[in-house]
């Protein structure tokens, strides 16, 4: 008998935060929840549906909460952080902030602690663990396309869900697969939007960094070039994972180190390579020569030697 959905998705907008914890206790995983910031006000926004083992949620709490559980055994919880960011703690492993299009994959049996600021939009999944490919030996937070890729195909998969009667049925039949699908070739969906138009604001950005490196500037604002380009900082931020596949900071790194190797191709003669790295704007002098090693494989001292 084939699996199909029980009923068409569920939504709950609601101030009452024992409904919550106890609608995601039953879907996600057990919950509890801390409102000492908030007292018991919040305004929480839930949609959720299953499609044959996979159970999914869009969840927004309106206010600061911290939640605890604990992953089940044989399954696993991927949090993708759509808007806003979040703090997440592994048990005692301490995980770095979330911002919105990066996602974090958390194995069975793991305790949980996730901070949700007011703005904080998570796209979350319980999934059996056997879908998360044995290849990757990583549970961890992950960005750039493939978190992207992620957010909108459980966006795209809530709403199709919700388009009507005699949705339900083709909807079970199909959204397991596409979360098999996409699980199993990560590497694919990893990458950017390739062919897809680059927004001008990320375009303006990239050359407002390739005109400051130009100029040896030690400091690149993100603040400032979003603003410059009228944008927010977190629009700019999602433009370059979604269609560059890295962030601003790995933007600026490589235009330096781009930088760096063309002026000691064409001025090594005349410099050497510390006075080179701060023609490029470049301060922590050891840490960029080892980024220089695995971005050219070579140090740029042997490679300036090997231009004479």
């Amino acid at each position: 008998m084939r699996q199909t959905l029980a009923a068409l998705p569920q939504r709950i907008e609601t101030r009452d935060a024992d409904a919550v914890v106890a609608m995601l206790s039953r879907i996600l995983a057990p919950h509890e929840m801390d409102m000492r910031e908030t007292g018991r006000t919040i305004r929480a926004q839930v949609r959720h549906v299953a499609a044959g083992p996979c159970r999914l949620a869009d969840l927004t709490y309106g206010a600061p909460v911290r939640i605890r559980s604990r992953v089940p055994q044989g399954r696993i919880l991927v949090h993708a952080v759509a808007e806003g960011r979040s703090r997440m703690a592994l048990g005692d492993r301490k995980v770095a902030v979330l911002e919105a299009g990066m996602m974090h994959v958390s194995p069975p049996g793991s305790p949980l602690d996730i901070a949700f600021e007011s703005s904080s939009r998570h796209f979350t999944a319980n999934l059996p663990s056997g879908l998360w490919p044995a290849v990757s030996g990583r549970y961890d937070a992950l960005a750039g396309g493939e978190a992207m890729v992620w957010i909108d195909l459980m966006r795209f998969m809530l709403g199709w869900a919700e388009l009507g009667p005699g949705m339900p049925d083709l909807f079970g039949d199909r959204a397991a697969s596409l979360i098999t699908e996409f699980l199993r070739d990560r590497t694919h969906v990893s990458r950017p939007e390739v062919g897809a138009a680059v927004p001008w604001f990320v375009k303006q950005a990239k050359a407002a960094i390739a005109g400051l490196v130009a100029n040896g500037a030690h400091t690149i604002s993100l603040c400032e070039i979003a603003a410059d380009a009228g944008v927010s900082v977190r629009t700019l931020q999602s433009g370059f994972r979604r269609f560059l596949g890295h962030t601003f900071g790995e933007e600026v790194r490589e235009q330096r180190l781009e930088r760096l190797d063309h002026l000691i191709v064409e001025r090594g003669d005349q410099f050497d390579v510390t006075a080179l790295m701060q023609a490029c704007g470049i301060v922590s002098m050891g840490r960029f020569a080892g980024y220089y090693r695995d971005r050219f494989g070579v140090a740029p001292s042997d490679r300036l030697r090997r231009r004479h």
